[in-house]
């Protein structure tokens, strides 16, 4: 069995926290903690927050000249994933290609 030329960046678990990025006053006069979330992707080079990930696959398959089969496997999610928005549909594509999901598509 060859080894994936994306072994580093192939997705594991993906995990949610929230991080304070500041405090609010209430109008009854108390303090209410102000936070953000962010989705940190589990890989072997360590857990990536999803944003950056998502830079670091893209800058990957343009090194690999894969720009072609991602696109052919955006099409496909973009047919057969109703469910994501718009938005959503290059990080899906992206790691569908990094765990080598689509070799089991029919993609046509």
């Amino acid at each position: 069995m060859s080894k994936s030329k994306y072994a580093d960046l192939r997705p594991g678990l993906h995990h949610f926290r929230t991080r304070e990025i500041g405090k609010t006053r209430n109008p009854n006069g108390s303090w209410s903690r102000q936070t953000i979330g962010e989705t940190y992707i589990e890989t072997k080079r360590g857990m990536i927050r999803e944003d950056e990930w998502a830079v670091l696959a893209l800058k990957a398959v343009e090194e690999n000249n894969d720009l072609s089969l991602l696109e052919s496997i955006e099409k496909h999610v973009k047919a057969h994933c109703l469910w994501l928005k718009e938005r959503e549909i290059r990080p899906y594509a992206l790691e569908c290609l990094m765990i080598e999901a689509y070799k089991a598509w029919d993609m046509e």
